[in-house]
């Protein structure tokens, strides 16, 4: 457990005047935890919630059991049952009647959740954990013991004890809410030291949860990163030449050439510097094709019009040179060349963002989402601190709230999910072994249907 302050402005400003210290992201810190299957808490009661929790066996499943003193605590602890995502797993229907012979009124329909509210055989009811305990489809219950401290008052506390004996035994979590008077909850508590006890079902269901999730990531492979075969040397003579030039971001092409090194399938493309250049370079990649503006001074070309897409004539393409190139005179006076990007077009697929970037604290980190021109507005993404496996890569995909569309929706075909997670990893390896890229961008990648790969389209790196 880990309570990570210094989340705010101002609390960033008392930490460094003390310590220097530096703040992270919050999105990156969430990440680097949650990799290495750590809780995070926030305030001072949910540290004492997620103690309770850890202070039971682990709760290895999602199949839960309720048995409640009290039809409304059944009831309410359903729903917080449901809030949170258990599955109520039917009871066997020869463990239904022996119960039902042994009520007093017979008038309350069981099931799971077990409303038990006429039953004053203490014994019963200590078998009806143990019973339920002991099967395998069970990970776990939710118990609501309600007394007043009036009638039966010795016998409640002890079954209290009897449950945290199942619960040792057969090792699996029972949350037991206590729903008593103060001077009742307080023996409780002394009679039983090391057991935990909820004040309601919504905290004990709670409980429940952050054992499981915690649990369930536990149970995840750390494998280690894949290493590709890479040509780094020449990435780093790339980086070198804009640095001699003192740039700031690279050209397209030259970002283009170090996916290239890393591995990454690119849409066929070429430079061209004039008008009929270009429309020699768009009939060897053939049309229709796409333009756009190359220069380290479009941080978002499509944003200004530097991006011209299914050109079908050799007149269109000439057309579209001479609008860009005046738009690289109008962003950049002066400038030498006027240099521009012809690229086959590629229409099928989806469009996918991968990017990297480097974190003051954590490092070389990896994100992934949904791309095109919306991905800063729907803000979907899902983020690790490289290097990142192929099973972590998985699971960025899959948290994503888009991830679904990757799947493939109404007839559509799914997308090469295997193709992604293996790009993903390749920029994991290429933010990792240069630090001198700040941020890099690959933004659209097509997703073409499953078993077709994928194709980088645009990408932009900054340089730190």
């Amino acid at each position: 457990l880990v309570h990570k302050s210094n989340t705010s402005e101002a609390s960033t400003l008392i930490a460094r005047s003390h310590s220097s210290s530096l703040s992270a992201a919050e999105e990156v810190v969430n990440a680097a935890f949650h990799q290495c299957s750590i809780q995070r808490v926030t305030d001072m009661n949910s540290t004492i919630l997620a103690l309770k929790a850890h202070s039971l066996p682990p709760m290895r499943g999602n199949r839960l059991a309720v048995v409640s003193r009290s039809g409304g605590h059944a009831v309410v602890a359903a729903d917080a049952a449901a809030k949170y995502g258990f599955v109520l797993q039917p009871f066997p229907q020869d463990f239904l009647l022996m119960v039902e012979k042994r009520l007093r009124a017979g008038v309350i329909r069981l099931g799971n959740p077990m409303d038990l509210g006429d039953l004053f055989d203490f014994d019963l009811f200590n078998q009806i954990v143990s019973d339920t305990l002991v099967r395998d489809d069970i990970d776990g219950m939710l118990v609501v013991l309600n007394y007043n401290g009036v009638f039966f008052p010795e016998d409640s506390r002890t079954l209290a004890g009897k449950i945290k004996e199942a619960c040792l035994e057969f090792q699996k979590p029972v949350a037991l809410c206590v729903v008593t008077s103060g001077e009742e909850w307080q023996l409780n508590r002394r009679n039983h030291p090391g057991f935990p006890m909820f004040l309601e079902p919504e905290e004990a269901a709670k409980g429940l949860a952050i054992s499981r999730d915690h649990f369930a990531r536990e149970l995840s492979s750390f494998a280690e990163a894949e290493t590709f075969a890479v040509d780094k040397e020449k990435s780093l003579a790339i980086l070198a030449e804009a640095r001699a030039r003192q740039a700031r971001q690279l050209t397209t092409a030259e970002a283009l050439q170090i996916l290239s090194c890393y591995g990454i399938p690119l849409t066929p493309w070429a430079e061209a510097g004039s008008a009929q250049e270009a429309s020699t370079q768009a009939n060897g990649l053939g049309f229709p094709v796409a333009m756009k503006v190359t220069g380290e001074g479009f941080i978002h070309k499509s944003d200004v019009g530097g991006v011209l897409l299914n050109l079908k004539t050799e007149a269109e393409v000439q057309d579209a040179y001479e609008k860009l190139a005046a738009l690289i005179q109008k962003t950049e006076p002066g400038a030498q060349e006027n240099t521009v990007l012809v690229q086959k077009m590629v229409a099928a697929g989806h469009e996918v963002f991968v990017g990297g970037k480097q974190d003051p604290v954590f490092g070389p980190v990896v994100l992934v989402g949904l791309g095109g021109v919306y991905v800063e507005i729907f803000g979907d993404v899902a983020l690790r601190v490289a290097p990142v496996s192929a099973a972590e890569a998985r699971k960025m995909f899959a948290e994503i709230h888009g991830g679904k569309l990757l799947e493939g929706v109404r007839g559509e075909q799914p997308a090469d999910l295997e193709k992604l997670v293996e790009i993903t990893q390749r920029i994991s390896q290429l933010i990792c072994d240069l630090p001198q890229i700040q941020e890099l961008d690959l933004n659209p990648l097509k997703a073409l249907p499953r078993g077709q790969g994928c194709l980088a389209v645009d990408c932009r790196m900054v340089l730190a």
